[in-house]
């Protein structure tokens, strides 16, 4: 089955994130390429004296790194969302809404984040206790670990989607409420939400979740060179995977008869 995937679906799932992308290329290029040159002020995660610095990273890649990167995560969900519209998008109103939706994005990431490390601890711990010292450990303890800590996180890759576009009221409650602490639902319902709409999915976007997170390690281990190109064909493929998961987000919405979301401010943010 999953080979039959791979060789079928997959090269037809990324033929149309590529659709999806290639529009506004020169836009993700530019992004990719400002997070590349950022990364290379920067030291590797490979780098030889990375491990006896004892000064902090330069704070303005570090800073720029990361706002290109909250960016790259929050703008997939605008301009993909404008283009199913028909609209351009004028630059101001679009920044002001990811700006209103970035502590809440980074919030939940974060809790998804911390969910997803907490139960890849657990299992390395386990695994550690079942082992014992032997020569299997590493390398069991690394590859379950990585398959718990991605069978998580993949829950949580409509996260943006739901934080950016939607609000908790029109979506059905059996989407976010809880039976037990039913206080705590709405609170944080974008994590209940995208984790039940990636029910049935997950096997598929797996993969996906495993690019994210290989993608960027890989290219930042290549030599100088070549770590600039990499980090950007690397930043663009995550686009596309972006594109893949928005993709998904929409059928499974209108399989629950969920109106498809529509820009927040939408009349302000045309071009007229």
């Amino acid at each position: 089955m999953f080979l039959r995937w791979l060789l079928r679906t997959f090269p037809a799932e990324m033929r149309r994130a590529w659709a999806r992308v290639r529009p506004d290329l020169a836009l993700w290029l530019a992004l990719a390429a400002l997070m590349a040159v950022a990364g290379t002020s920067l030291p590797g995660p490979m780098a030889p004296d990375a491990a006896q610095a004892t000064e902090p990273p330069p704070l303005l890649p570090l800073l720029v790194l990361g706002m290109a990167g909250m960016v790259s995560t929050m703008l997939p969900s605008v301009v993909f969302t404008a283009q199913l519209d028909g609209h351009q998008l004028t630059w101001a109103p679009a920044f002001r809404l990811m700006a209103r939706r970035a502590l809440p994005l980074f919030g939940y990431a974060l809790v998804a984040t911390s969910i997803a490390w907490a139960a890849d601890v657990a299992m390395l711990l386990g695994v550690t206790l079942a082992l014992g010292n032997t020569p299997a450990l590493i390398p069991l303890s690394t590859i379950a670990a990585a398959v718990i800590f991605v069978s998580i996180l993949v829950r949580f890759c409509f996260l943006p989607f739901l934080v950016i576009l939607l609000e908790r009221e029109p979506l059905p409650e059996s989407l976010w409420s809880w039976q037990r602490l039913q206080g705590m639902a709405p609170l944080l319902w974008p994590l209940t939400a995208s984790a039940r709409l990636t029910e049935g999915l997950r096997w598929r976007l797996a993969f996906y979740a495993v690019l994210e997170r290989a993608l960027p390690v890989g290219a930042a281990l290549l030599p100088g060179p070549w770590r600039v190109p990499a980090t950007i064909a690397a930043v663009l493929v995550l686009t596309m995977v972006q594109a893949v998961y928005y993709e998904h987000f929409l059928a499974r919405l209108g399989s629950l008869g969920v109106a498809r979301p529509r820009l927040p401010l939408e009349p302000d943010l045309r071009k007229d």
